[in-house]
Protein backbone atom coordinates (compact mmCIF):
# COMPACT_ATOMS: atom_id res chain seq x y z
CA UNK A 1 0.00 0.00 0.00
CA UNK A 2 1.49 3.39 -0.90
CA UNK A 3 -1.22 5.87 0.38
CA UNK A 4 -1.63 6.79 3.75
CA UNK A 5 -3.82 3.86 5.45
CA UNK A 6 -7.18 4.87 6.84
CA UNK A 7 -9.25 5.87 8.39
CA UNK A 8 -9.55 9.44 6.99
CA UNK A 9 -11.41 12.05 7.79
CA UNK A 10 -12.49 15.36 7.31
CA UNK A 11 -12.72 18.44 9.60
CA UNK A 12 -14.69 21.48 9.58
CA UNK A 13 -12.91 23.13 6.70
CA UNK A 14 -13.23 20.24 4.55
CA UNK A 15 -10.28 19.30 4.74
CA UNK A 16 -9.19 15.52 4.37
CA UNK A 17 -6.68 14.11 7.69
CA UNK A 18 -5.08 10.95 7.74
CA UNK A 19 -2.76 9.65 9.91
CA UNK A 20 0.81 7.96 8.89
CA UNK A 21 3.18 5.98 10.65
CA UNK A 22 5.63 8.70 9.71
CA UNK A 23 4.17 11.98 11.08
CA UNK A 24 1.55 11.62 12.91
CA UNK A 25 -2.18 13.18 11.47
CA UNK A 26 -1.41 15.29 9.25
CA UNK A 27 -3.47 17.03 6.45
CA UNK A 28 -3.89 15.25 3.52
CA UNK A 29 -5.45 17.57 1.44
CA UNK A 30 -7.82 19.85 0.58
CA UNK A 31 -10.79 20.48 -1.33
CA UNK A 32 -11.66 23.38 -3.45
CA UNK A 33 -14.55 24.63 -5.21
CA UNK A 34 -13.96 26.97 -7.98
CA UNK A 35 -11.13 29.34 -6.53
CA UNK A 36 -12.71 28.85 -3.34
CA UNK A 37 -10.50 28.21 -0.24
CA UNK A 38 -11.25 24.72 1.58
CA UNK A 39 -15.04 25.81 2.73
CA UNK A 40 -17.50 24.17 4.65
CA UNK A 41 -20.62 26.20 3.83
CA UNK A 42 -20.41 24.85 0.44
CA UNK A 43 -22.44 21.68 -0.15
CA UNK A 44 -20.07 20.50 -3.12
CA UNK A 45 -17.48 20.99 -0.86
CA UNK A 46 -17.93 18.71 1.90
CA UNK A 47 -19.45 16.04 0.13
CA UNK A 48 -16.25 16.22 -2.25
CA UNK A 49 -14.29 16.13 0.96
CA UNK A 50 -16.70 12.83 2.34
CA UNK A 51 -16.08 11.12 -0.53
CA UNK A 52 -12.29 11.51 -0.53
CA UNK A 53 -11.98 10.73 2.83
CA UNK A 54 -14.15 7.09 2.44
CA UNK A 55 -11.65 6.54 -0.23
CA UNK A 56 -9.51 3.88 1.62
CA UNK A 57 -12.61 1.89 3.07
CA UNK A 58 -14.36 2.13 -0.71
CA UNK A 59 -10.95 0.73 -1.97
CA UNK A 60 -10.85 -2.18 0.62
CA UNK A 61 -14.53 -3.43 0.02
CA UNK A 62 -14.24 -3.06 -3.48
CA UNK A 63 -10.91 -5.43 -3.80
CA UNK A 64 -13.13 -8.06 -1.49
CA UNK A 65 -16.09 -7.39 -3.85
CA UNK A 66 -13.64 -8.10 -6.81
CA UNK A 67 -12.40 -11.16 -5.45
CA UNK A 68 -14.99 -12.74 -4.39
CA UNK A 69 -17.34 -11.96 -7.24
CA UNK A 70 -14.26 -13.99 -9.43
CA UNK A 71 -14.29 -16.68 -6.92
CA UNK A 72 -18.08 -17.41 -7.35
CA UNK A 73 -18.13 -16.43 -10.88
CA UNK A 74 -15.31 -19.27 -11.74
CA UNK A 75 -17.30 -21.54 -9.87
CA UNK A 76 -21.01 -21.22 -12.31
CA UNK A 77 -20.42 -23.62 -14.94
CA UNK A 78 -23.60 -22.52 -17.17
CA UNK A 79 -23.98 -18.93 -18.39
CA UNK A 80 -26.39 -16.92 -15.74
CA UNK A 81 -28.73 -13.60 -17.75
CA UNK A 82 -28.29 -12.35 -14.21
CA UNK A 83 -24.32 -12.38 -14.56
CA UNK A 84 -24.05 -9.43 -17.25
CA UNK A 85 -25.03 -7.00 -15.16
CA UNK A 86 -22.33 -8.24 -12.07
CA UNK A 87 -19.73 -8.48 -14.94
CA UNK A 88 -20.21 -4.87 -15.39
CA UNK A 89 -20.06 -3.89 -12.32
CA UNK A 90 -17.01 -6.33 -11.82
CA UNK A 91 -15.25 -4.34 -14.82
CA UNK A 92 -16.39 -1.10 -13.52
CA UNK A 93 -14.32 -1.97 -10.04
CA UNK A 94 -11.75 -3.45 -11.50
CA UNK A 95 -10.83 -0.40 -13.51
CA UNK A 96 -11.21 1.72 -10.36
CA UNK A 97 -8.84 -0.09 -8.11
CA UNK A 98 -6.40 0.13 -11.16
CA UNK A 99 -6.77 3.62 -11.27
CA UNK A 100 -6.31 4.35 -7.35
CA UNK A 101 -3.53 1.67 -7.27
CA UNK A 102 -1.19 2.16 -10.17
Amino acid sequence: MKHTPGPWRIDKHAQILGKSNLVGESVLGRVYCGDIFPNDELPECTANAKLIAAAPELLEALRILVGAHKRMCQSIVTHCPKCSTEMEAHAIAYEAIKKATE
